[in-house]
């Protein structure tokens, strides 16, 4: 009666009715999933990325088997997939939840909270396949369109809840926050979560409470948008190359629009696609252009900087280093022999002497370093060893200094085999230098260290709960030379290039460096990974 056309591949046939349909489901699906890859194998470690992930294959699952319901004629096939849809469709929020959740507070929500959130999803899992969900179809409804029950609209409840929760966390956080950037940072993700669920609210729900199915293609367009914003939030605020992202992403969403005009057959359609793709390209395009012109300045200030250093570093290497050397020897001597016969006044000021100038060698000692391992011009003796017994012996060489600060002080070894290929001695002085910068800007609490195995490397995480690392310093932090804002208040000895040092030498090893911190006062964890042998 209704004359069904047969669906080819579950989701292309004539009984899709609404002029964007294919437009606005592939599109987002596509754009989305692409976004979340490439954040997600940026960094794999990070828990916002692998949440963002997960919500994003989520909600490319619900637009698949949406698309299903627009273009089969099996009443079979509507019922057993609208069951999943409507199933779905609070995971996508908790996902949101999850996501805002890991990024804010560098964290998944609390016990309690997670109770919480597995509660409010379980009705829907539970009565899915009930009349609760859907209760009839209609044979005689040509639209093929189930009636749903009461729990949809359960659903919807619990999506304001998950909605409002995310709402409510941003404001908690913003106003407990006292770092500028922080409650920046805070305020886009918060807004970024909620205009995401907003515009899938009303690619669904509007469409399901106005029963205009077509109207609601509108608001999924809206979707790549915000997975676009929260994509970039997760660069911009832990330290991916923006650059290289942002021209995956704007390279990969125009190809994906200009390939879905060729399915348009009408010139009505071709219009509105081109205007959303000029949409979507002035903002991608714009995020990009903002971002070269912003390195372009950085590597003019930097190839600036670097001139300087050079020459500075090379006076030391040549002059400075001599001078110094020169001076703790004398200290030295004057100190231990006993035929100088130095008066007992004269004692501590020679012992103090030799001290400060020890330290002003082992500080241009450091500067030499750092900037050989930056260029990597840094010699190696690579051996086999044990990089588990390398860190046991520099972790306790490095006991007495944080029991001089009263901190807290544990060693976590794993078991197993930590047999690697390396330079023993730049190896104990990259890792001495990270314990020692967790020392050295953690006022009071804890030192906490921890060798594992994972995936065929060897991890090493040194956690404290020090002064933090702001957004702004992040970025710098392994950079030759570079200090954050406020180090020389905590640590008068930094010369910018400890961090610098232990860089050149992981990566010289295969390896690779990198810190995590949800700002200031928070505490921060520092990691070394090696391949092992």
């Amino acid at each position: 009666m209704c004359n069904w056309d047969s669906a080819k591949f579950l989701i292309f046939s004539d009984n899709v009715f609404g002029h964007l349909v294919y437009y606005s489901h592939l599109l987002p699906l596509a754009v989305s999933l692409v976004l979340a890859l490439f954040i997600f194998f940026s960094n794999r470690k990070l828990s916002a990325t692998k949440w963002l992930l997960i919500t994003i294959i989520t909600l490319s699952f619900w637009l698949f088997l949406d698309l299903i319901l627009w273009a089969t004629e099996k009443p079979a096939y509507t019922m057993f997939f609208w069951s999943i849809v409507n199933m779905l469709e609070p995971m996508i929020y908790a996902g949101m939840l999850f996501f805002t959740y890991s990024f804010i507070d560098d964290r998944d929500p609390g016990f309690k909270s997670k109770l919480a959130i597995f509660v409010l999803l379980l009705p829907p899992v539970v009565f899915a396949s009930t009349n609760f969900n859907l209760s009839v179809y209609d044979l005689t409804n040509c639209y093929r369109e189930a009636i749903e029950g009461v729990l949809p609209y359960y659903s919807y409840v619990v999506e304001v809840v998950f909605a409002l929760w995310i709402l409510i966390l941003g404001m908690d956080r913003f106003s407990k926050s006292k770092d500028g950037i922080e409650k920046k940072k805070i305020t886009l993700v918060t807004i970024g979560a909620v205009l995401f669920l907003l515009s899938f609210a009303m690619g669904n729900v509007v469409g399901s409470l106005l029963v205009d199915w077509q109207i609601g293609q509108y608001g999924l367009f809206g979707i790549p948008i915000f997975v676009a914003m929260l994509s970039y939030l997760i660069v911009k605020y832990h330290v991916f190359n923006l650059k290289v992202i942002g021209t995956q992403i704007l390279v990969t969403a125009i190809w994906i629009l200009t390939l879905a005009i060729l399915f348009l057959n009408q010139i009505d359609l071709v219009r509105i696609v081109v205007g959303i793709t000029l949409f979507l390209f002035t903002i991608l395009g714009a995020l990009l252009i903002k971002s070269v012109q912003t390195e372009v300045k950085q590597r003019e200030a930097l190839a600036v900087a670097n001139e300087g250093q050079e020459n500075l570093i090379h006076i030391m290497n040549h002059q400075i280093k001599g001078y110094l050397g020169k001076a703790r020897n004398i200290f030295a001597e004057l100190s231990s022999e006993p035929e100088y016969c130095a008066s007992d006044s004269a004692k501590p000021m020679l012992e103090e002497g030799l001290k400060s100038v020890s330290e002003g060698v082992e500080f241009v000692q450091q500067v030499l370093q750092g900037s050989s391992a930056a260029k990597g011009t840094l010699s190696y003796s690579m051996k086999p060893l044990d990089f588990k017994a390398l860190v046991h012996e520099a972790a306790e060489k490095q006991r007495g200094e944080a029991q001089k600060k009263n901190l807290k002080y544990d060693l976590k070894l794993e078991d197993g085999k930590y047999n690697i290929m390396g330079d023993e001695l730049q190896l104990k002085e990259s890792v001495k230098n990270l314990i020692n910068n967790s020392i050295s800007y953690t006022l009071s609490g804890s030192i906490t260290l921890k060798l594992q195995s994972m995936n065929g490397k060897a991890l090493l995480s040194i956690s404290d709960t020090g002064i933090g690392i702001t957004a702004e310093d992040m970025p710098r932090l392994f950079q030759k030379g570079s200090r954050g804002k406020d180090s020389l208040k905590y640590n008068v000895n930094s010369t910018g290039y400890g961090l610098a040092f232990v860089k050149g030498v992981v990566e010289a090893h295969k390896g690779r460096v990198w810190a995590t911190s949800s700002g200031t006062g928070k505490g921060s964890t520092f990691y070394m990974e090696l391949p092992l042998a």
